[in-house]
């Protein structure tokens, strides 16, 4: 999770692939000995809150639970565990979207900003972003999938898409944090480095890892969609 507080729990995005994982096998004849229907209950048992699916818990301690949304949570529905047009999925995206939309820069963030969790500054992630837009896509919903393509769009660097956006506010603020307490490993100087000479600092952003392979295969999964369901 590369944050430490995350480490040896229960976590919502991997339930979400071992299920979906799972259900390809059996798909290829494989003999899968896992109760994917117990798994499924299971997630709801322990994830879901009545509003939406938490990150992370870990059931051994009992107290040691990661409450606040998360957008990797709708990995839930990208993987096949529920409809995108179940209840729970759609108030889940619901909450993402009301908690997690950058106000300044737009598209959506990982998670709520967190001491010591982010890493270049906090701010929005593109494939995250992308992913909720196959949540409306699924839907039909043209007017919202709309919305998140050309925010990423806007935010293309030369078609090239970075890991996360930060405010150089936020980037700065973390860069003296790291510093001053003395735990900048010497890559993320080069990285430092990097983001200050780019294009996009000089606007008043800055572009963490760039380009970054993830973000760009969920493009092109979601601007496939896109083109078989409205075009």
């Amino acid at each position: 999770h590369e944050f430490p507080p995350y480490e040896n729990g229960l976590e919502v995005w991997v339930n979400a692939v071992c299920y979906g994982g799972l259900v390809e096998l059996k798909k290829l004849g494989f003999n899968v000995r896992l109760d994917l229907g117990k798994l499924k209950k299971s997630i709801v048992k322990y994830m879901w809150n009545g509003k939406f699916f938490i990150k992370n818990i870990r059931l051994r301690e009992s107290s040691s639970v990661a409450s606040d949304v998360d957008a990797c949570s709708y990995a839930l529905a990208d993987y096949g565990v529920f409809g995108d047009d179940d209840e729970m999925i759609k108030k889940n995206v619901a909450l993402i979207e009301k908690e997690l939309w950058h106000e300044r820069i737009g598209g959506l963030c990982r998670y709520k900003e967190y001491i010591g969790r982010n890493n270049g500054g906090w701010g929005p992630w593109p494939h995250f972003t992308l992913m909720v837009c196959r949540h409306y896509i699924r839907l039909g919903d043209r007017k919202n999938a709309d919305k998140y393509l050309k925010w990423i769009l806007k935010i293309a660097d030369n078609g090239l898409l970075p890991e996360h956006i930060a405010l150089k506010k936020d980037f700065e603020k973390w860069v003296k944090e790291y510093r001053g307490a003395g735990i900048l490993r010497e890559d993320r100087e080069i990285m430092i480095k990097n983001i200050r000479k780019s294009a996009g600092f000089k606007r008043g952003l800055a572009y963490s890892v760039l380009p970054l392979a993830w973000p760009h295969a969920e493009f092109i999964r979601t601007w496939a969609l896109y083109k078989t369901t409205f075009l």
